[in-house]
């Protein structure tokens, strides 16, 4: 930095004014001296408490510099603060996905389940009427005697003709109900 007067002036002021104190004394009557000196010291004090505009320029140099810091710090964290929520935003909207998805994947498992138990219930309401009269005890008083009659007489029960033909169509139907159902929870 160059070499400025008005900011260097408190310091030169001291040897200029030694300087000036001895050429008076030597030129000026004595009263005439101690005048000069009390009024060069009362501009030394007031001015020493004064700073010079120079120093005020460059005061408010340093305190613009200063704001523009403070401001720039200020950006930089609203922008730290912004991504920080973006990144929140980000992992809870990932959270949500993943709990939308394995609630999918639950209700798909209870889906599947459900069907399989109605298809075993389905499998075991097919075989009990085969299995009925298996199961019929033999007659042993005059009345069952009497009933038997009347039911060998009357037509032979005709059995439900349940294949495995139907029993698969009704799992392939199953499954395709469950995929439609899976597909649709996916949109």
């Amino acid at each position: 930095m160059p070499f400025s007067l008005t900011e260097n002036l408190p310091f030169l002021a001291l040897p200029l004014a030694l300087i000036t104190l001895k050429v008076t004394y030597d030129v000026l009557p004595f009263m005439a001296f101690l005048a000069l000196v009390a009024v060069a010291v009362g501009c030394y004090m007031f001015y020493a408490g004064k700073s010079s505009p120079a120093a005020q320029r460059t005061a408010k140099k340093a305190e613009a510099t200063a704001d523009s810091l403070i401001r720039e710090l200020t950006r930089e964290e609203d922008r730290a603060k912004e991504e920080a929520a973006r990144k929140q935003a980000a992992k809870d909207r990932k959270a949500a996905a993943k709990q939308k998805q394995e609630a999918a994947r639950k209700a798909a498992q209870a889906a599947k389940e459900a069907a399989a138990a109605k298809a075993l219930a389905q499998q075991e309401a097919a075989s009990k009427p085969r299995s009925a009269p298996q199961q019929q005890q033999q007659p042993s008083s005059s009345k069952s005697k009497k009933q038997s009659k009347k039911q060998s007489n009357a037509a032979p029960p005709v059995e439900e003709e349940d294949s495995d033909d139907e029993d698969d169509f009704l799992l392939r139907m199953a499954d395709l109900e469950r995929a439609r159902r899976e597909k649709g929870s996916r949109k």
